[in-house]
């Protein structure tokens, strides 16, 4: 299962996964969310989730907070982000790299 937000179909600053939210979800894509500044995933948040694809939210200048719950997450993909977003997941020498560094792909443009 997957769930895809894009082009403005979601309007707000904060996306939060509540504990216990999207069970079965595999695949989460934001793409072109222009107002999204933050989102959270609390621990037991998408427990299958395998994929996570974040491109063209430009006001977002972080790696999701509760990232490193999601214990099946093998793949994290973004273009398009903010210089701060980008900075902070650079390889070995970001403050967030270490939460993203043992996923198979990672692909970050």
């Amino acid at each position: 299962m997957w769930l895809r937000l894009y082009d403005n179909s979601y309007e707000g600053e904060e996306l939060h996964f509540e504990e216990g939210g999207f069970p079965k979800l595999n695949e989460l894509c934001l793409i072109n969310l222009p107002e999204l500044k933050m989102m959270k995933i609390d621990r037991g948040t998408l427990p299958l989730l395998t994929a996570l694809i974040i491109s063209s939210c430009p006001l977002m200048e972080q790696l999701p907070s509760g990232v490193q719950y999601l214990t099946k997450l093998k793949s994290f993909s973004s273009r398009n982000m903010s210089v701060d977003f980008i900075n902070g997941v650079h390889r070995n020498e970001g403050p967030d790299y270490y939460k993203i560094q043992n996923l198979s792909i990672l692909d970050i443009k």
